[in-house]
Formats: C-alpha cells, structure tokens, sequence
C-alpha cells in the first residue's frame, strides 16, 4: 500500500497500518497533521526527508529511523526531488500492550527521536521491513500473526541498539545463509547454481537469494565468484598449476572469463599477479 502521508486520515481503526511511500507524487507536504491514538515510525529506504514537529526540524536519510509521538503535530518534504522512499508504520498503546511491550519501551530506544542504523543492522531492518509490507498488502490466512512476529523484532532490534545490549557480532547467523555458504566453500570448483543451492537449503531460491543478500550484502554469485577468485589467487602463488588448470579447478569454464573475472576483481590479469607474488 502507498498512500501519500499528508493523505494520511488523523485517527485509523487499525492498531497496526504498515505503509510503502513512494514520494514521487507527494514530494511536499503542506500542513502538519497529527494521530491521536498511534506512535508513526518511519524508515528511510531511499533519498532524505525533512521532518518538522515540536518547532524542530530534523534531517532524516537513508538508514534512519524516526519515532513521532501520539498528538504530535508533525509535516515532512522530500529533499530527493521526489524519488526519495519510505516506509512508515503507526501503531498504538493496545498493539504495544499485545506484544507484553509498553510506551516505556519506545522511551528507552527514542530517547533521541532520531535513531542511525549501523550498515549491518540497516541490512536486518530492511529484511524485517520488507517482510511487514509484504503481509500487509498480500494478506493472508497467517498475515496477522507473522506481522506482530515481523514487528515484535523490529522493535527488539531497535531496543538492542539504543542500549547496546547486542552487537552486530553477537547476532546469530541466519542458519539458511551459513549452510549456502559453507556448500559454497566447499564446492566451488563444481557447477553450482542458484536451483541446486536452494534444494540443498530445502527452501525456495528466492527466499534464498532474499536472506543471502540481506545478510551478507552481496548476491549469491557474487559471493561464489569472490570465493572462486581468493582461491584461484591461492593457486597462483602457491602452485606451478598453469593458469587454464586453475580456472578449471576454481569453476570457470573459460579461460577467456576467468581473467576477465581476475583482472575485474584484483586490478591485473592472472599472469601479472603470478609474477608479482
């Protein structure tokens, strides 16, 4: 769902209302308006925004979250000419209290209303996010339940964030993405693709690709290629291999693409870097 903010009605009946805004056709808000009964929590997915409520103005970019309270009068304007993207979810006191949470809770994490994302948990945030938007537009029998699932974490994550209750490095990895990963290192020399991963995963590839990308920040081939291109470097330092064994070795049917590969990857060809070790 995409409805411009200032479009926005100022009660909902809904606890939860879960918005994709893309600005391209609100690019500039002309009043403030304000929710009696919900708290709004805005995502910046692309560009920048200038929010203004309590006679403040604050800037908020990609990968900031913003917390405006209840009765709040609030407006923003798109600084991205229009392109700029957001996700904005309300919510009130009774959805909080559903999920064993209190307005106390929101006090914790918003002690600033502005909150800055690390690059990793921008890429958790967007993956729970994108989960939100995707059962509210696309509901389903099991919709209700996996959106309080969806923002019950949400709301977590952000609380570990503000307190510094868990790194990034403390976070488990997602057990999907470190079995790829592991087939992967062990099998990079064979012909894998993306339909033998999901099956050895036991999950669809689009939902493999989705939490790949969203935990390790780079797609499923581009991760097979960089694992490919360190072990080919390994080879030619290491092994009087010529340099077509090694392509073979590390997955490259052609000779011709592994040194393009290389060259794209490291700066020079395959025969250079031998000679340079």
């Amino acid at each position: 769902m995409s409805i411009p903010p200032n479009h926005y009605p100022q009660n909902f009946k809904e606890d939860i209302f879960v918005n994709f805004c893309s600005d391209e056709y609100a690019s500039h808000e002309e009043t403030g308006h304000f929710h009696d009964n919900h708290y709004e929590l805005c995502f910046v997915l692309k560009g920048s925004f200038n929010y203004y409520f309590d006679l403040k103005k604050r800037t908020v970019t990609s990968g900031n979250v913003i917390l405006i309270n209840r009765k709040v009068s609030h407006f923003s304007t798109d600084k991205s000419n229009g392109t700029g993207e957001r996700i904005i979810i309300n919510f009130t006191d009774n959805y909080l209290r559903s999920l064993s949470l209190t307005s106390f809770f929101l006090d914790e994490i918003f002690s600033d209303p502005l909150l800055n994302l690390s690059h990793d948990f921008e890429n958790i945030f967007r993956h729970l996010l994108t989960e939100l938007v995707y059962e509210s537009d696309y509901p389903s029998r099991f919709s209700p339940n996996l959106i309080r699932g969806s923002f019950y974490r949400l709301i977590v994550t952000l609380y570990r964030i503000a307190t510094n209750t868990q790194t990034q490095k403390e976070l488990p990895p997602n057990p999907i993405v470190e079995m790829a990963s592991k087939y992967i290192c062990r099998n990079f020399s064979s012909d894998i693709t993306l339909d033998k991963l999901s099956k050895v995963c036991n999950v669809s590839k689009y939902h493999l690709s989705r939490l790949f990308k969203s935990e390790k920040n780079e797609t499923i081939i581009s991760y097979l290629t960089s694992i490919r291109i360190e072990k080919a470097s390994e080879l030619l330092t290491g092994s009087e291999k010529s340099i077509m064994e090694i392509s073979q070795i590390c997955g490259f049917n052609s000779h011709n693409h592994f040194c393009e590969i290389f060259k794209l990857k490291k700066g020079i060809s395959p025969r250079e870097f031998r000679n340079n070790r």
